[in-house]
């Protein structure tokens, strides 16, 4: 299961407001709390950017969860988040479909800074064609989850320098023909 948080011992923030607008206003207030672990954000999938509210949050944020579905792209200033330790971005179910293409092409190379990421999962982000070279500075990073990824052609060579890594799941990413010498 992909949706939500999974930390346990600090309480999910789910935003329940309807609308784009209550989220934006609930994270205005958010910079100055951010007490907690996780922000999901997956029942906006209508968000076509990342709130920079978030930023108020980059040493005490553990988990991200995001929908893509209107993601064009990743701030590059998502990797000023230094305290994740899961990012999950999530696209729309219908990609399986192919009802509708996810509109996020990449990962901005920023995500190298997150150097104690130790999980990042990436889910029905099927118009994602590459992953950044900078993955390889992720030194702690133990689970790369790559599901759905129908557009993703090769994976970075850097993950070879990965040495934490102990599970790399790749389904359905028809396009990624063979992973790099180093990873095998």
């Amino acid at each position: 299961d992909l949706g939500g948080c999974s930390t346990h011992h600090t309480p999910p923030l789910r935003v329940v407001s309807a609308g784009t607008f209550a989220v934006l206003e609930f994270l205005r207030d958010l910079g100055a709390r951010c007490r907690h672990a996780c922000v999901d954000l997956t029942m906006y999938p209508d968000l076509v950017a990342l709130p920079e509210e978030l930023r108020a949050c980059a040493g005490s944020l553990k988990e991200l969860v995001l929908r893509s579905d209107a993601l064009g792209a990743l701030p590059v200033w998502l990797g000023e988040l230094t305290g994740l330790t899961e990012l999950r971005v999530e696209g729309w179910l219908g990609a399986y479909t192919g009802w509708q293409d996810c509109p996020l092409r990449a990962l901005p190379a920023e995500v190298g800074r997150l150097t104690g990421l130790r999980t990042l999962d990436l889910y029905c982000c099927s118009g994602l064609t590459a992953l950044p070279d900078a993955l390889g500075a992720l030194t702690r990073l133990k689970a790369l989850h790559l599901d759905g990824c129908f557009a993703l052609t090769a994976l970075p060579a850097g993950l070879g320098a990965l040495t934490r890594l102990e599970t790399l799941e790749v389904l359905e990413c028809p396009a990624l023909h063979t992973p790099p010498p180093r990873v095998v």
